[in-house]
């Protein structure tokens, strides 16, 4: 009797848990076009105050600070929500095959590039971070680096120096290019290109 209600408790919360990650997915695709729209926002405001103003950041400066906070934690959600989905594996997969198959490159101009820190957060995911690492570590700088487009350089050239060892074809210059154009973290996804875990 017990086992049964014990079968029956574990079937339930597989089937929450399933309806979960799923309905987060859904919500990090959603949040992707909501970033993609606060950021053609901001550009627009800036054009708007630039032709009527002929000076940006003049007026109506508070403006700028509301859409940039909602930038910040649309894409502070989102990341919240990638660090989790993307332990499993059904999920994890499904966003890989999602960029190994459509051009990311679209979605990388719409944000400004921050795009791309999700795909290098799919990377170190898949490569390099481990749940026990995450839970022991949660705010290591590596982990945090990937977040901002900026400071993730020094994690571009950490994962660069390593490639470079391992695979011959992946040169300085070739790497350095990609990266400039915004597209070497989804050519590494797109051509599954495995981190390195030895130098």
């Amino acid at each position: 009797m017990n086992n049964y209600f014990f079968e029956k408790i574990c079937i339930m919360k597989d089937l929450f848990v399933s309806f979960m990650n799923k309905f987060l997915y859904q919500i990090f695709e959603t949040l992707v076009f909501l970033l993609i729209f606060e950021i053609l926002l901001l550009l627009s405001v800036m054009i708007y105050q630039y032709y009527i103003y002929d000076w940006i950041f003049i007026y109506d400066y508070k403006i700028y600070g509301v859409i940039l906070l909602f930038i910040y934690l649309t894409n502070f959600v989102i990341h919240c929500i990638l660090d989790y989905i993307l332990f499993e594996p059904i999920y994890e997969e499904k966003y890989r095959h999602w960029i190994q198959t459509h051009n990311t490159y679209v979605y990388i101009i719409l944000t400004l590039g921050i795009y791309n820190t999700y795909m290098l957060a799919l990377y170190y995911r898949i490569h390099v971070y481990s749940r026990d690492f995450l839970v022991y570590h949660p705010h290591s700088f590596g982990e945090a680096s990937e977040w901002w487009p900026i400071i993730n350089i020094f994690t571009y050239i950490k994962i660069m120096r390593r490639l470079t060892k391992k695979y011959p074809e992946l040169t300085w210059r070739f790497m350095w290019k990609l990266y400039f154009q915004g597209r070497l973290i989804s050519y590494l996804v797109k051509n599954d290109y495995p981190y390195p875990k030895n130098e």
